[in-house]
């Protein structure tokens, strides 16, 4: 009697496309909430009104963007921030 082999590699790629999906989800969810604590922080702090930060959002959503497709990578950012603020932002590990 012959035995079958089991192949779980669509199995194994059905788990890599879920967990995939999860972390897109986990990323957006984080961007958004990123995004409405600033808009409160610019409104609530600094005067923001509806102009200004609509082209809050446009901006970050481009750099979000440039980021995704690879046109600027974290590193570039902190080390801009730092020579023109002079603010050192720590990532979280």
């Amino acid at each position: 009697m012959s035995r079958r082999h089991y192949d779980n590699k669509r199995d194994l790629i059905k788990e890599m496309r879920s967990s995939r999906a999860r972390a897109d989800m986990a990323a957006a969810s984080a961007f958004s909430a990123n995004m409405l604590m600033s808009l409160y922080v610019l409104r609530d702090t600094f005067g923001f009104g509806q102009a200004r930060a609509e082209r809050f959002v446009k901006a970050m959503g481009r750099l979000n963007t440039d980021h995704d497709e690879g046109r600027i990578t974290l590193d570039e950012i902190k080390k801009r921030i730092f020579d023109d603020l002079g603010m050192i932002v720590e990532m979280p590990r």
